[in-house]
């Protein structure tokens, strides 16, 4: 038995090059452990103070009307259901997510999934408006992604779109 077999291994290093194991400073583990504790509080004061009160959470009757721009084709969702949550943030801010997910046949024929991501954030001033609308071809039709923000100030709205497959 060696001097360093009598230290319990959550406070032993990993061995040298040469196989022997060196020690940690009693010390150095209790300020780490110290610095853990300090860290998890903050982190769980920053949590409580940064908590929202959720005002709706509910599934809605959800209808749309894209065109996989694409390919040109309609793809009408018209019985869809969506999952809103909504949330009053401390700063007094409202926060309205949408999540949807939707299964249409175009007006061509070919079958779609839909992913419909969309949040909207109003605070007194200022609103801003984001969309990421997927639409995923079950077939030879090719796939649609866009997105679109708009935000008040400074009034700018921007899309984009992109086709794969």
């Amino acid at each position: 038995m060696t001097e360093f077999d009598a230290i319990p291994h959550s406070i032993r290093a990993t061995p040298h090059r040469r196989g022997v194991p060196r020690k940690v400073g009693v010390a150095l583990t209790l300020k780490f452990a110290l610095l853990l504790v300090a860290c998890s509080v903050m982190m769980g004061m920053q949590a409580i103070s940064a908590s929202a009160e959720v005002i709706a959470n509910e599934w809605r009757q959800f209808v749309t009307f894209p065109v996989n721009t694409c390919n040109g084709e309609f793809v009408p969702v018209m019985n869809g259901e969506a999952h809103v949550v909504q949330r009053r943030q401390p700063d007094g801010s409202l926060v309205t997510s949408t999540n949807g997910h939707f299964v249409a046949i175009g007006t061509l024929g070919n079958q779609y999934e839909l992913n419909w991501q969309e949040r909207f954030v109003s605070a007194p001033g200022q609103t801003m408006f984001s969309s990421r609308q997927l639409i995923l071809s079950e077939g030879p039709a090719p796939n649609h992604l866009v997105t679109f923000v708009f935000e008040f100030p400074p009034g700018t709205f921007t899309a984009t779109e992109r086709c794969t497959g």
